[in-house]
């Protein structure tokens, strides 16, 4: 007896596919820029929006390029803070709406957590003469919320262990640069006694930044781990009985 299959995709041409862009995430940041005539030469409004974010005691947390049209412009902010610079350099920014991009220059600044809930201001900066501000409400999560205990606990941790991957970046910047100075006019030439000690001095380096990981893993980082094991998580919203 014959066993039939249907076939991957679409079986009839009457069968309908719909492409679309998901839901972004995030909090959205509107804004509208109108350029003029006059907007020219030194008053000529440039293509890139700056957002500066600040908390309720007025402190910078996060700073964000990204670019602009002339017209609505939007920006999904992820409600997260400055974070470490990723090595190399630049990280990754927030998400813009309406297909813009970010501008050049400057590498964009890396996010890092999230920021604690409560209120904040951002402050839209387009050219030199041009700003505007808003405040914005950041809600935790009422199905899983995070007592500010156990986010001090980790901002704490994670403070930690910036500090042992800073070192590490510039530990592999510099071995980047070492291996940039091992090529002569384009040319790979044999490592000398300079290579040589900085090798050493590499190797030495991640030693210690190992060894103090494995010390962190060991003590501090139990302890944490024990804390958030501990604080209930709620899943499940409860119903009453539909009378």
């Amino acid at each position: 007896q014959a066993h039939r299959k249907n076939a991957m995709g679409i079986e009839y041409s009457v069968w309908g596919t719909y492409e679309g862009e998901n839901k972004k995430s995030g909090l959205p940041i509107s804004f509208f820029v109108q350029k003029a005539a006059s907007d020219t030469g030194k008053n000529a409004i440039g293509d890139t929006a700056m957002l500066r974010f600040y908390d309720a005691t007025n402190t910078l947390v996060r700073t964000i390029r990204t670019k602009t049209d002339t017209g609505f412009n939007r920006y999904f902010w992820g409600m997260e803070g400055r974070g470490l610079r990723a090595s190399g350099g630049g990280g990754r920014g927030g998400r813009m709406g309406g297909g813009a991009g970010f501008g050049g220059g400057a590498p964009q600044e890396a996010p890092g957590l999230p920021v604690d809930p409560g209120t904040y201001k951002v402050v839209v900066s387009v050219g030199r003469n041009f700003s505007d501000s808003t405040m914005l409400v950041v809600n935790d999560d009422p199905y899983a919320p995070t007592s500010k205990e156990v986010r001090d606990a980790i901002r704490k941790a994670n403070a930690r262990l910036d500090k042992t991957t800073e070192k590490l970046n510039t530990l592999n910047e510099r071995m980047t640069e070492a291996d940039g100075r091992m090529t002569v006019m384009g040319k790979p030439v044999a490592p000398g006694a300079q290579e040589d000690r900085l090798i050493t001095d590499a190797e030495q380096k991640v030693a210690a930044v190992i060894a103090r990981a494995n010390k962190f893993f060991d003590g501090a980082w139990k302890s944490f781990r024990t804390l958030a094991e501990a604080t209930p998580v709620k899943i499940f919203k409860d119903y009453k009985t539909i009378e």
